[in-house]
């Protein structure tokens, strides 16, 4: 078996650019779970993966209910596609397997208790939140979406048997973000089917999720991220449709609301060729976030998106995963973005957990006369877009949306940051450069890194100096690079978009360690003028996007001259880019990074340095460009020499 997926035979006459229609959607299904089940030798056998080393749960000395948590996780999140394809082909089968028997019976087994997978109730746990929680949800999203593929096949006893344990889970607390939405589900779940649930409950979660929205169709539970694309707006809508409509209308309607506004830019994620963008937590998941394209015909009024343009988007989302070769390993969605990628997952992800990047599979629930199977595919703004670069603002969640016409590219510019987290404090996203992890001993990619030279301040704590004379505890850890504590967005104006990076946050100095971000976008890169405020001795750096080495080749690096500056430009194959200083930096440089880049062990980075050692150095404008492009056709003079007196 090859290690991708290629369509047997690919439809171009209604899909010119992926060759993927319905017939191959379900293909896809069919392949992705042929693969997956060559971990079941037997009926009898429940969905177990193989651990995957490193932070993932569970580890050799967790408790037995967290291997438990993986089997039910796997069980669930490969239900994303099996739920569909069982409604699409009630007697469909995988590796002589009758998929509906199968997760009939081991759902069964998993819900009731006495069995090797049995799911514990809360009350036997400490009192905590589970990952139980999460995919009790995702259960009964697709239960609400499809009633026709599995729950009408249990007998009564056996509902009530099952429903005891839904219930306990939906009752059972849960986390103060979009984990609300779970219990939602959960509990809309059974009061559809007749059982006895706490309604003050359910409308309480109702209105905290509500109270979550912030403007644009975007919602707020911990930072901006896929969470309100896949969560609010896709489980929202299923809900909506579902459940909400009856019983719940405002809310529904609400939701709809913010979906409709939220469309208006949805595309403007995603690449030309449907590539997504490596940005915020959970990235495993992937592409979860191409669900938005199917549940916007499941508004109530017509879908904001054009059908050809978002089947060519949500289907060249897919094909950028299943068509990569290191995208499958043991046969299951490796943990990362293409290949193993251990800096890109969180704790609470399991080897199954990258199957709810199968979410857009519930297309299959879209008959087969809908618009979005019979449309021609297309590429919507992007056939006029040309060179010329396309901006959405985002005021309400900070975010700044570039389509670049002339590379195919779409970028991410993120303006709320609350953290210190390489998924979401770079100073832009690239669905063709994925991140790389920061770099504590020197540049880091894409990123402002900072090492403080104050000879009082030796762990960041020169407060403690500051008004007493007196070091406390101040450690030595001059040696190590930061990268920006928090982001504040202060707007987009007169074409440029106006951040300020927290190196520091206070008490130390008050503002003197501030960054004043000013990015111009150019067709294929930007123009930045920031503004140093950083108050003492100190040094900073800073990175372009990283370029990875693929098959041992590193990239190969050229000076070229240009008016007024300096600049380095940087070449793989199929991808480019340049890095030029006019003022305010001292040098240009390159360096391989080892185990940083999300698709190869090794990668190349330019970046910018600057020293300044003057007890109270002045604010400084450091103007630079960066730009980017996709194919080996080498720089021009004219590409690279954009400034101009």
């Amino acid at each position: 078996m090859t290690n991708s997926y290629s369509p047997e035979n690919p439809n171009y006459e209604l899909s010119p650019f992926t060759g993927m229609g319905r017939a191959e959607y379900i293909e896809l299904g069919t392949y992705i779970l042929d693969r997956a089940f060559t971990h079941v030798q037997d009926f009898s056998d429940p969905l177990l993966f193989p651990w995957v080393e490193g932070k993932t749960y569970p580890q050799p000395d967790d408790p037995p209910w967290r291997t438990v948590s993986s089997m039910f996780e796997a069980l669930e999140r490969t239900f994303t596609i099996a739920g569909p394809l069982i409604h699409n082909e009630p007697e469909v089968t995988i590796r002589g397997i009758k998929l509906k028997d199968y997760y009939s019976f081991h759902l069964y087994r998993a819900l009731t208790p006495g069995n090797p997978n049995s799911v514990p109730l809360p009350e036997t746990l400490p009192d905590a939140t589970y990952q139980f929680t999460c995919e009790f949800g995702g259960l009964c999203k697709t239960l609400l979406l499809l009633p026709d593929v599995l729950w009408n096949d249990y007998s009564s006893e056996q509902q009530e048997e099952i429903a005891a344990t839904i219930s306990a889970w939906a009752h059972h607390r849960t986390t103060q973000n979009n984990w609300r939405i779970f219990n939602i589900m959960a509990l809309s779940f059974l009061k559809l089917k007749g059982f006895a649930i706490d309604e003050q409950l359910l409308e309480d979660h109702l209105l905290w999720i509500l109270s979550y929205h912030s403007g644009d169709g975007w919602y707020l539970e911990q930072t901006y991220n896929y969470y309100t694309i896949s969560l609010f707006i896709v489980y929202g809508t299923i809900w909506g449709r579902t459940f909400g409509d009856t019983y719940y209308p405002e809310i529904a309607k609400a939701i709809d609301i913010s979906a409709i506004k939220l469309f208006e830019t949805y595309p403007n994620f995603f690449g030309k060729d449907g590539f997504i963008n490596m940005w915020a937590r959970s990235i495993c998941y992937r592409t979860w976030v191409s669900g938005g394209f199917i549940v916007s015909f499941m508004l109530k009024e017509d879908s904001p998106l054009e059908p050809g343009f978002a089947r060519r988007l949500c289907s060249g989302s897919l094909l950028q995963f299943v068509q990569h070769p290191d995208f499958f390993v043991n046969d299951i969605p490796s943990l990362g973005f293409y290949g193993h990628c251990e800096f890109a997952v969180q704790n609470y992800s399991c080897s199954a957990s990258p199957f709810l990047m199968f979410l857009p599979f519930i297309a299959l629930a879209i008959p087969e006369n809908h618009p979005f199977w019979t449309a021609q595919e297309n590429e919507g703004f992007w056939e006029t877009l040309g060179s010329s670069s396309h901006i959405s603002v985002l005021d309400k969640p900070g975010l700044i949306l570039v389509n670049h016409g002339k590379t195919g590219t779409s970028e991410i510019y993120p303006g709320k940051v609350y953290y210190r987290d390489p998924n979401y404090s770079k100073l832009v996203y690239s669905t063709h450069f994925p991140w790389e992890d920061q770099d504590a001993s020197g540049p880091t990619a894409m990123e402002y890194s900072f090492r403080s030279l104050d000879p009082r301040d030796l762990r960041g704590d020169d407060i403690n100096f500051y008004l007493t004379g007196i070091k406390l505890n101040n450690e030595t850890t001059q040696n190590h690079f930061t990268t920006c504590d928090s982001m504040l967005y202060n707007g987009y104006r007169d074409s440029v978009l106006y951040r300020q990076a927290i190196m520091r946050k206070p008490p130390n100095n008050g503002v003197g360690y501030i960054i004043d971000l000013a990015d111009y976008m150019l067709p294929g890169g930007v123009l930045r003028i920031d503004r140093c405020r950083c108050a003492f001795e100190h040094e900073l750096c800073l990175g372009h996007f990283g370029l990875p080495h693929h098959n041992n080749t590193k990239a190969v690096i050229v000076e070229r001259p240009v008016i007024f500056g300096k600049c380095l430009t940087a070449a793989i194959p199929g991808r480019q880019i340049a890095l030029m200083i006019y003022s305010g930096w001292d040098t240009l440089d390159s360096l391989i990074h080892t185990g940083m880049n999300a698709e190869a062990s090794e990668s190349t980075v330019l970046y910018a340095r600057r020293i300044r050692k003057q007890k109270n150095p002045p604010m400084e404008l450091m103007i630079s460009c960066m730009l980017h492009k996709l194919g080996d056709e080498p720089w021009t003079d004219a590409e690279l020499n954009l400034v101009h007196k």
